[in-house]
């Protein structure tokens, strides 16, 4: 069966990117294409709605037709910091004294740090790089993708005003698709809820994470604080919020 519509979703890791997913399926009946799926929702391969979420440049590596139109952005000490601490290699026996000071950025982080560069690319596989100069490529060249038609949603929305998320959906789909939701009655911390009810099986969200984790995650966010704030792009139109 061929689809009728096909949309692409870009996030950077730990963005929003699952609940997105339910929220496309049970308020506007879009069904997942995408490979990594937690939540319980049918796969829409033979589905007249389909979407497709991912976090790495796919148009520009080989798949034109995966086109990103809608972007979720989050503030990158948060999205990022959460990203380095689960794919870099160090020890989380190093906590507390003068262990903790064992830990430190890479020395290609601090060699860019004296200049005035910014990344607006990243190697691949960036799920699994070691630098912050790499995850902020990543995030930068995700910036520089976002068209003037394109949607840009904001992760911290979900918790302050769930409802511009509806707003903006909405108005974005029946404007450009004539799509209306099929169910305006679950609310959005009916969503958030069952995402991560779901996510926290296959993934774990932080704040599940335990007081020494906890610890852990700080000090990491504190450390690469001044690189991400440096070599992020804040210029961006789209980051005025995070500045």
């Amino acid at each position: 069966m061929e689809y009728d519509l096909r949309i692409h979703i870009r996030t950077y890791p730990r963005s929003g990117t699952h609940i997105i997913g339910t929220l496309l399926h049970y308020r506007y009946g879009f069904c997942p294409i995408t490979p990594t799926m937690v939540k319980p929702i049918p796969k829409g391969f033979d589905k007249p709605l389909q979407f497709m979420t991912f976090h790495y440049n796919q148009h520009l590596e080989g798949f034109p037709d995966q086109t990103p139109e809608i972007f979720i952005l989050r503030n990158p000490i948060n999205c990022i910091g959460s990203q380095y601490f689960r794919n870099t290699n160090w020890n989380p026996r190093n906590v507390g004294g003068e262990d903790l000071n064992t830990v430190d950025v890479t020395g290609l982080d601090m060699e860019h740090f004296v200049t005035d560069k910014k990344p607006d690319s990243y190697i691949r596989p960036a799920f699994h790089s070691s630098t912050v100069w790499n995850e902020c490529g990543k995030y930068n060249e995700m910036l520089n993708n976002i068209k003037d038609d394109n949607l840009v949603l904001y992760f911290e929305d979900l918790f302050t005003d769930p409802q511009i998320w509806f707003n903006d959906l909405d108005s974005y789909f029946k404007n450009k698709y004539n799509l209306n939701p099929i169910d305006t009655k679950m609310t959005m911390k009916e969503i958030m809820d069952l995402t991560l009810e779901w996510y926290n099986k296959g993934h774990r969200a932080m704040n599940t994470f335990g007081e020494f984790q906890q610890i852990q995650f700080k000090y990491l966010k504190n450390l690469i604080n001044p690189y991400v704030n440096k070599f992020i792009d804040f210029s961006n139109v789209h980051m005025k919020r995070y500045e």
